[in-house]
C-alpha cells in the first residue's frame, strides 16, 4: 500500500489527520501474512482487485492486525464531504505523503464509492447497533478506542435523504438528523443487533444501518485507515500566464531586453 493511494482526511478537534485508502483492501503480501483465508473477489472500476467474503467483524480485525482501523460512520460522512468540496474547487486534499491530489483522481474516488451504477460496491463501516446504543471504534484524548454510546436523536426511518444535507448537518454519531431533506441517498436506520455498510449500485446509493454483522458477499469489501499525524502537506505550485508574469515583471521595473530573456526562457517550463 503505497502512501500516494491514500486521501489525508483532514482532522478536527475529535480526531487526527488520518490516511485514508482511495482503493478498498486487497489481497496484499502484508494481508497474507494473517491468518485468514482470503483472496481477491471483486475488481474496482480500474481494475484494482479488492477482497470481499469478509463479514463486519473479520473486517475489523482485518484492519487491526494491520495496524490500522475502519472508518465509523462519522469519519466516513466527513470524508465523502472532503471528497464533494474538493471536486467543487472549494478546497485541496492531499496524498498520504502530503503532495496535492489531482481533480481527477478524486471525483474517481468518490464515484467509486457513491456513484450511481453497475457493478455492485460496498464496504463495511465500523458501528453495531445496540438496543439505542452504537459501538464503534473513535478518537477520545489521541487514542482510539471502542466506545459505546447511546444513539443521538437522529432520523429513525427508512427513506431517501439528500446527500449534502446529510454531511453538512450529520449528527456527532454520522447519522442524518430527523429534518435531513429528502433527495436520492437512500438511509436504512439502524436497528438491534445490525452493523453498518456503505453500497452503490445501479439502482441506488444505500448507508445501511441494518445489515447483518455475519452477512458477507464478493463486492463488500473494507477500507483501510490509519493516523496521519506528522505528514507535512505540500500545495501544488500556482502555474501563471506569460503575460501575468511580464505584468509583474513591469512592476518592479524590468522591461525591454532583459524582460524578453526571462520570458524567453519561461516558455518551455508553462
Amino acid at each position: 500500500m503505497e502512501k500516494s493511494d491514500f486521501i489525508i482526511l483532514d482532522g478536527k478537534n475529535e480526531y487526527p489527520d488520518i490516511n485514508v485508502s482511495m482503493h478498498r483492501l486487497g489481497y496484499t503480501n502484508k494481508v497474507k501474512k494473517l491468518d485468514f483465508d482470503l483472496r481477491n473477489t471483486a475488481k474496482e472500476k480500474d481494475r484494482t482487485e479488492y477482497m470481499g467474503n469478509i463479514n463486519h467483524g473479520q473486517a475489523l480485525e482485518i484492519n487491526t492486525k494491520l495496524n490500522g482501523f475502519t472508518l465509523p460512520p462519522l469519519y466516513f460522512a466527513d470524508m465523502l464531504y472532503q471528497l464533494i468540496e474538493t471536486i467543487k474547487c472549494n478546497r485541496k486534499t492531499y496524498d498520504g505523503n502530503g503532495k496535492e491530489i489531482d481533480f481527477k483522481r478524486i471525483k474517481y474516488f468518490y464515484n467509486e464509492i457513491a456513484e450511481i451504477r453497475d457493478p455492485w460496491r460496498a464496504e463495511h463501516l465500523d458501528a453495531e447497533f445496540g438496543k439505542n446504543t452504537i459501538t464503534y471504534h473513535k478518537f477520545v484524548n489521541g487514542k482510539f478506542e471502542e466506545v459505546t454510546e447511546e444513539i443521538e436523536d437522529c432520523l429513525m426511518q427508512d427513506r431517501e435523504i439528500d446527500l449534502e444535507d446529510w454531511l453538512k448537518n450529520q449528527t456527532s454519531q454520522g447519522f442524518p438528523r430527523k429534518n435531513c431533506k429528502e433527495g436520492k441517498l437512500n438511509f436504512w436506520y439502524p436497528r438491534e443487533g445490525a452493523v453498518a455498510r456503505f453500497l452503490a449500485n445501479s439502482g441506488w446509493a444505500v448507508l445501511g444501518c441494518n445489515w447483518g454483522p455475519l452477512l458477507s458477499y464478493a463486492e463488500l469489501g473494507v477500507r483501510y485507515s490509519f493516523s496521519a499525524k506528522g505528514t507535512q502537506k505540500i500545495s501544488a505550485p500556482e502555474l501563471y500566464s506569460l503575460k501575468q508574469i511580464s505584468n509583474v515583471l513591469n512592476e518592479v521595473g524590468i522591461t525591454g531586453s532583459l524582460e524578453e530573456q526571462i520570458l524567453s526562457g519561461l516558455k518551455t517550463l508553462i
